[in-house]
């Protein structure tokens, strides 16, 4: 029988953070997750549910302050979940997830001392795209971001991680939204126009990209057009590439429909990394932190060593940045992703940038890896979080490529993978990087070195 009831309130001090950065309080041989509590900081705490056998908590009141807590980046972000550490010294977030890829190393007896971190030169004003939520709740309009968990709409001024240029926009677009007749969509009855806005922005050209998401467009709907016009008039002043509506028509969780429609100018954004440019359009996948993914290409390109003769596999390879950084240092370069859109848009990339030697496929990763017969000379993966899956590896062990390079997101799925692939390769160099600033993910790069046999 549980000693704890949902709604009771115990006092308890954080011990230690789980692996998404909430607090972890030890109770009376139970565990209590509570979101924005710091280490040793004691604390009135609510219980607010029950998932997997932990409990999960509510900051009542703070007994007990920690010296590492700041007034914070931001207004909400205690409540929106996006930067779980927003109130905590920059410094012991690093120290946060070095320890994070220390204990998930230490599972394969991996040498502690080489695991770094390196610290982003911006961790303020670093996201270079924006998504806001809109929706009718209890009969009220209301437009920001999800609160953690929920759909509960949290009120939004200024996102603190987001770059300056897309804060100036949005403040102006929620005036005109907030000032039209359109209506908002409602979770329950399903009914309602506007879903949400998106909108990219690109440091190198210094344009935005501003797409609505709306569940119907009709082109002789008053309150759109009404809206639309109004949008029409920050065109110049706010160096807008393009505006998309784009048209989500499903009862789901996402965010962007697959039809778009573009009213005026561009539906893509010229980005670049390093000396390179790349063509983003609404739904491409591109880093949001460009100049800490710069600096986490180069450092994988670093430890691969290249040479001029090199046959290189890019696995996972999206819209086809790291390949084509990859390009000019290599014989040839194929990059392998599974999204047909996204390799339309790396060989767009390729093309832009004059870059002949690389080819991209249309393929899953790991059956275009089984079928081939010739060993590369470097194979770089950048899979999402879950990692590889078995099949992968099996084929990648039988490559027998003399290097690899993972790209992480997630060091639990890393440590994982590397446990299996240490059977044939050495780990040489691990280096983390703080791409997402004041949240607990962590990236990090991997040198694998074929052994000996």
């Amino acid at each position: 029988m549980d000693i704890l009831a949902l709604g009771q309130n115990i006092e308890g001090t954080c011990c230690d953070y789980s692996s998404d950065g909430k607090g972890v309080v030890k109770y009376q041989g139970y565990i209590i997750f509570v979101t924005n509590l710091l280490l040793n900081e004691e604390a009135v705490i609510q219980i607010k549910y029950k998932r997997a056998g932990i409990y999960y908590g509510e900051i009542q009141q703070i007994i007990v302050f920690s010296s590492d807590r700041t007034k914070g980046i931001c207004d909400i972000c205690a409540a929106c979940g996006g930067c779980c550490f927003g109130k905590l010294c920059y410094e012991k977030t690093l120290e946060y997830k070095e320890n994070k890829l220390k204990r998930n190393f230490k599972l394969i007896n991996e040498d502690l001392s080489k695991i770094h971190v390196q610290a982003s030169d911006e961790p303020l004003f670093y996201r270079n795209k924006i998504v806001i939520q809109a929706r009718t709740i209890q009969g009220k309009r209301m437009l920001g971001f999800f609160r953690e968990g929920s759909h509960e709409i949290i009120n939004l001024n200024t996102c603190s991680i987001s770059q300056k240029p897309l804060n100036f926009l949005w403040l102006e677009l929620k005036k005109l939204i907030l000032a039209s007749s359109i209506s908002f969509f409602d979770d329950k009855t399903f009914k309602g126009t506007l879903r949400g806005l998106q909108i990219k922005y690109s440091s190198y050209s210094q344009e935005l990209l501003l797409c609505l998401i709306v569940t119907k467009y009709q082109s002789s709907d008053p309150h759109l057009n009404a809206l639309i016009s109004e949008i029409n008039k920050l065109r110049s002043s706010f160096h807008l590439a393009g505006l998309i509506i784009n048209v989500n028509d499903l009862n789901n969780n996402l965010l962007l429909g697959s039809k778009d429609i573009l009213l005026w100018g561009r539906d893509l954004l010229r980005q670049n990394l390093s000396t390179l440019k790349f063509n983003i359009s609404n739904h491409s996948f591109f880093q949001v932190n460009t100049k800490v993914a710069e600096k986490l290409f180069f450092k994988a390109i670093e430890l691969a060593n290249l040479k001029s003769s090199d046959l290189v596999l890019d696995a996972f390879c999206g819209v086809g940045c790291l390949a084509c950084l990859v390009a000019p240092f290599v014989q040839k370069v194929i990059g392998v992703e599974i999204v047909e859109d996204a390799i339309i848009n790396a060989k767009d990339n390729a093309r832009l940038n004059n870059l002949a030697n690389t080819d991209f496929i249309v393929d899953d990763c790991t059956n275009y890896l089984e079928k081939q017969e010739a060993s590369f000379d470097c194979i770089f993966v950048d899979p999402p979080r879950k990692g590889l899956d078995s099949k992968f590896i099996t084929s990648l062990l039988a490559n027998k490529a003399p290097k690899i390079i993972y790209i992480s997101c997630d060091p639990a799925t890393l440590v994982r993978d590397l446990k299996i692939l240490q059977v044939s390769y050495e780990i040489k160099n691990i280096q983390g990087f703080d791409m997402f600033s004041y949240t607990s993910h962590v990236e990090c790069v991997c040198e694998l070195v074929l052994k000996d046999k």
